[in-house]
């Protein structure tokens, strides 16, 4: 019993010191554009206007790969 309490007590404070770190932010004021934009009222995607767009979504997409000084999960990095 004296076990479980020391790891329940060890996890909680490693825990606890994990969820003070800051995290980076992200704008996501241009993805509600696109939605806006490109969303119908019976939330249907106009998927043909929105890939011959301007290419925001893609700007977009890689401004979240910027985010931070650690890669987001499933991104890859571009080599030159």
């Amino acid at each position: 019993m004296r076990t479980f309490v020391y790891l329940v007590t060890l996890l909680a404070s490693a825990r606890l010191s994990y969820s003070q770190q800051a995290l980076p932010t992200v704008g996501h004021a241009a993805w509600d554009t696109l939605l806006k934009e490109f969303v119908n009222a019976q939330h249907r995607v106009d998927y043909a206007r929105l890939n011959n767009g301007s290419g925001r979504l893609k700007d977009y997409v890689d401004s979240l790969e910027q985010v931070g000084d650690q890669p987001l999960a499933g991104t890859k990095r571009r080599r030159c």
